[in-house]
């Protein structure tokens, strides 16, 4: 049995002696107290008979005898020893309590701090797998220059109707970028290529992501300030981040008919592009569709 057990074993049995003692103890006559007013010594009090008078004395009004007077019986003896074993008892009792909620903190604080042992064991595991793993990412997500290395190329706006370069500028975008023109000399055939009649566009790299991001949204603003789009949205499946504007020209491309134009860019990484593509959008020709293959030759040059 541990020491909580005793002590708490002890204070039931000395309580229960007690009483075994109190009732063991031979009954005391009971002599009745004198009411207020009445007793030995009191003015006015009458001998009982067989009594000799009484010199009347100062006592207290309470009617008792003073408590030199009192004489000590079995009773008394058993009554103090009852409250001695009572309250030893109930200090045993309450140690006992005492010692068992100190266990029980005790327990509770060595479960915390195991607990607490075992989350911090697992967040160092967690990071200790995962921080090699992210470094190498951000490593890997990161595009170098020349911006002009990345670029789509004459061979990519394809043959037909006598293609040539108009823009090739290294300083664009503060140097930090490269810009790049295509066109047809014949425009009869231009119109009717599915590659498209013209493409210009740029490459920028920056110092991060967020810059990117920036250089992308600016490169939206400038490059359709002044335009009446007919659609204006987010795209999800080129790059990290991507936008595109379409709208119909307002000059005729042939007879009464109208080009489509359509402004893409996109972020990937550190490195932000963009594409503006004309096409008429007849026999099949699709200028949104040409805009995305464009889209996707530059972001397999970032090596996506």
């Amino acid at each position: 049995m541990n020491r909580i057990g005793k002590l708490v074993a002890v204070g039931v049995l000395l309580i229960q002696f007690g009483i075994w003692a109190v009732a063991a103890s031979p009954a005391e006559a009971q002599v009745p107290q004198p009411a207020y007013g009445e007793g030995p010594g009191v003015a006015g009090a009458q001998p009982r008979a067989g009594e000799a008078p009484v010199a009347v004395t100062a006592l207290p009004r309470t009617g008792f005898p003073p408590v030199d007077d009192h004489q000590w019986g079995q009773l008394d003896v058993v009554g103090v020893v009852v409250v001695l074993l009572a309250a030893v008892g109930a200090e045993a009792l309450r140690r006992g309590r005492r010692l068992a909620s100190r266990e029980r903190r005790r327990a509770s604080q060595s479960s915390r701090a195991l607990i607490a042992f075992v989350g911090i064991a697992g967040a160092l595991g967690l990071s200790t797998v995962l921080a090699p793993a992210t470094t190498a990412d951000a490593q890997a997500c990161r595009i170098s220059g020349p911006a002009d290395a990345y670029a789509p190329t004459l061979a990519d706006f394809g043959k037909g109707g006598e293609p040539y370069i108009f823009r090739n500028d290294s300083s664009y975008w503060d140097g930090r970028g490269y810009s790049f023109g295509f066109r047809r000399g014949d425009w009869e055939s231009a119109i009717d290529n599915p590659w498209g009649a013209y493409l210009l566009g740029g490459v920028v790299i920056a110092t991060d992501g967020e810059a990117a991001s920036n250089d992308l949204k600016a490169a939206v603003r400038g490059w359709t300030q002044g335009w009446k789009p007919f659609e204006a949205r987010e795209l999800q499946n080129i790059g990290d981040e991507a936008y595109v504007v379409r709208r119909l020209t307002d000059w005729d491309a042939w007879g009464s008919s109208r080009m489509e134009e359509v402004f893409l860019a996109f972020r990937r990484c550190n490195a932000s592009a963009q594409i503006y593509l004309g096409d008429m959008p007849w026999n099949g020709q699709r200028p949104m569709a040409e805009a995305m293959r464009y889209a996707r030759i530059i972001d397999s040059h970032f090596g996506f």
